[in-house]
């Protein structure tokens, strides 16, 4: 009688997990505008399609990628139209004076951004950043007294 127990797992079959079923992404949400061989940002990414259409089609999907990997990400940073436009407006101008001056001819290439395209101020919010808060130590907010008992 031997009280050993050979445990091997091949990659086709996993241990059981406290996790029973994952909830899959509504197909439906997603627009695949990208090859299926595209590399991602990072392995957490994985299943999150990269590239959509509107903002609100975006939220609806990373909020069914965020339960499907029971991941939470805070919103840290936005960046909207108006303040991308401005700021594209003001390197054009910049690069458009540096081109007149007499320093056009010397160093031109090394500081020669013109910004870029223009966007219609219509689309509102061109950029997010997000946080995964995933291993983040908890930071208490407390003292460690309640409020109401003296």
């Amino acid at each position: 009688m031997s009280w050993t127990r050979k445990m091997s797992w091949s990659t086709e079959e996993e241990p059981n997990a406290h996790r029973k079923r994952k909830k899959k992404l509504n197909q439906n949400l997603v627009y695949h505008s990208a090859d299926e061989d595209e590399v991602v940002a990072g392995s957490f990414l994985e299943g999150c399609p990269t590239f959509l259409e509107f903002w609100d089609l975006f939220d609806k999907v990373f909020a069914d990628f965020q339960e499907q990997t029971y991941q939470l990400f805070s919103l840290r940073t936005s960046a909207s139209m108006k303040a991308r436009n401005r700021k594209i407006a003001s390197e054009q101008a910049k690069a458009k004076k540096n081109a007149l001056s007499w320093k056009a001819g010397r160093n031109s290439d090394k500081h020669s951004r013109t910004g870029g395209t223009l966007l219609p101020e219509a689309w509102d919010t061109y950029c997010r950043t997000f946080l995964c808060t995933h291993g983040m130590p908890f930071v208490s907010k407390g003292t460690g007294r309640r409020s109401h008992s003296k």
